[in-house]
């Protein structure tokens, strides 16, 4: 699948923290732990989908164990040179790096991915489901309240406020 426009899921007041691109470690250490439970929780999202599609980073076809590419040197080395060996300083850059698949089943009909901030969660016709900052990593079985966006496609509007980012878990419902 290709790059959503989904610009809301990027639309936030300030980034949250980069710490995992870490471009100077070379076993990838820092990424790989950051993005070991995202990976596991989008292969388990991603079951309600056909088609995979490709890496929006590396252009090739997801493997069944997307958990294993994307937690891999390739991806993260491919990751660092789309990005110019340069973490993201402003909010709009990442939008370049949200990735969407059309689910088959279910009640929500997409999920996204950024491939920068480990964000991800299900998109509604009406807002998106889980996808505030605090919920990178966060379990895609659970949603927060969805905030409002002007359109599902491509309108930016500020995202609720955070307070600090939660790697291990989903916030709590506003």
């Amino acid at each position: 699948q290709a790059a959503c426009g989904v610009a809301a899921v990027v639309a936030m007041a300030s980034l949250p923290p980069l710490d995992h691109l870490d471009f100077h470690d070379k076993n990838c250490t820092k990424w790989k732990q950051a993005m070991e439970r995202p990976a596991d929780n989008l292969a388990r999202a991603l079951h309600s989908t056909s088609d995979w599609g490709k890496c929006l980073v590396c252009d090739v076809e997801l493997p069944n164990g997307i958990e294993n590419h994307l937690s891999g040197r390739n991806h993260f080395h491919k990751l660092r040179a789309k990005l110019n060996y340069c973490v993201p300083q402003n909010p709009a850059d990442l939008e370049a790096f949200v990735q969407c698949w059309k689910l088959d089943v279910g009640p929500h009909p997409m999920y996204f991915f950024n491939h920068i901030t480990l964000e991800q969660g299900y998109i509604q016709g009406h807002g998106l489901a889980g996808s505030s900052p605090e919920n990178r990593g966060g379990d895609p079985a659970q949603e927060n309240d969805p905030w409002d966006c002007a359109t599902m496609l491509g309108t930016i509007v500020a995202a609720p406020a955070a307070a600090a980012p939660a790697a291990a878990a989903p916030a709590a419902a506003a």
